[in-house]
């Protein structure tokens, strides 16, 4: 994006004098000289470039070399800045552009980023600086070695597989993804329960919670529930609270077995098969069986088709489960 070599470049081979003392007591002309040709002779000379000068940098100095910035290459979202301050005297840090768009800056804050170019920023963050901290703020941005992430996620709870979820690079990443890319929900989860901790880097000691309701983003695809998240955020998603039941569900799918339905929860059959797995090679979608006994202990079996739910998108077939259900998903007849 931009070279900070340039910039350091406009301030190199200046003199810059500060914090001289003069002396309690004046010394003759003739003396003076010779002290002064003494220290010209043993000084060893200058690099042609050097890392910073000596503040107080002059203010033509200053501007000239914030002009050097690159103004042509725009910020964008996952792009990480070398920042310093000239008068800082201090190593550059590295700053990431958040998700919002925004540079968190020592001192001075959130300020929005995306969209300006180094050297528009940069004089917004020394102007912002003088306000209320220096006299003179020389501040120089360059781009930080690219990475192919911006930091990771943690994912805990009820999900196929817990850990850290990378950011990717120049992207941005909702909540409802980090989930898919850990896995998943696992036959435990509920979607309607998940949390997401945001920690306060400044105060190690305070966080910020968000309850996210990812069963319902998923159902209505509303994409303005699903936060972006954060570097360092952490994703919890909570187990299915006290059952009303459960179903059974056997044959040929991936994950037979038995499911508990949670109070409230409403799951019907085409959602059961799917949430195990799906059918296998051989299984039979077009002749699933649903047994249910009613409460006088009658046996009612019905024969629904779901590969016309799933392929054909006819839900009115699909059938809401109750708890006792049993689901049994037969093989297909193989010809030779």
């Amino acid at each position: 994006m931009i070279s900070r070599s340039l910039a350091l470049l406009a301030l190199s081979g200046l003199t810059m004098v500060w914090g001289q003392v003069a002396p309690t007591t004046a010394l003759p002309d003739s003396q003076q000289a010779s002290d002064a040709d003494e220290a010209t002779a043993s000084a060893e000379p200058l690099p042609s470039l050097y890392q910073a000068p000596a503040p107080p940098v002059d203010l033509d100095d200053s501007q000239k070399a914030m002009m050097e910035l690159d103004d042509k290459v725009v910020i964008k979202v996952g792009d990480q800045l070398e920042y310093t301050v000239l008068e800082d005297r201090e190593a550059p840090v590295v700053l990431l552009v958040d998700e919002d768009g925004s540079v968190d800056f020592p001192l001075v804050g959130e300020l929005p980023a995306s969209g300006m170019t180094s050297r528009q920023l940069a004089l917004k963050v020394s102007e912002a600086l003088k306000k209320d901290y220096y006299y003179q703020a020389t501040v120089l941005l360059g781009e930080h070695q690219a990475n192919d992430r911006r930091g990771v996620v943690l994912v805990m709870g009820e999900v196929v597989r817990e850990g850290m979820v990378e950011i990717p690079a120049g992207d941005i990443l909702r909540v409802s993804e980090a989930i898919m890319r850990a896995g998943g929900f696992n036959i435990y989860s509920d979607p309607t329960r998940v949390s997401l901790i945001r920690p306060n880097l400044q105060n190690p000691e305070e966080s910020q919670r968000f309850d996210v309701n990812v069963g319902q983003i998923l159902e209505t695809g509303n994409l303005g529930m699903d936060i972006i998240v954060r570097a360092n955020d952490r994703i919890f998603v909570g187990r299915r609270g006290d059952s009303s039941g459960s179903y059974t569900l056997s044959g040929a799918v991936a994950r037979p077995g038995v499911y508990p339905i949670s109070i409230g929860q409403k799951i019907t059959l085409s959602e059961a098969i799917l949430s195990a797995g799906g059918f296998t090679q051989f299984g039979d979608g077009s002749d699933v069986k649903l047994i249910r006994h009613g409460e006088d202990g009658s046996r009612n079996e019905q024969e629904i088709n779901v590969d016309e739910i799933l392929d054909k998108g006819k839900l009115d077939n699909d059938v809401l489960l109750k708890p006792g259900d049993r689901i049994i998903v037969d093989e297909k007849w193989i010809v030779f």
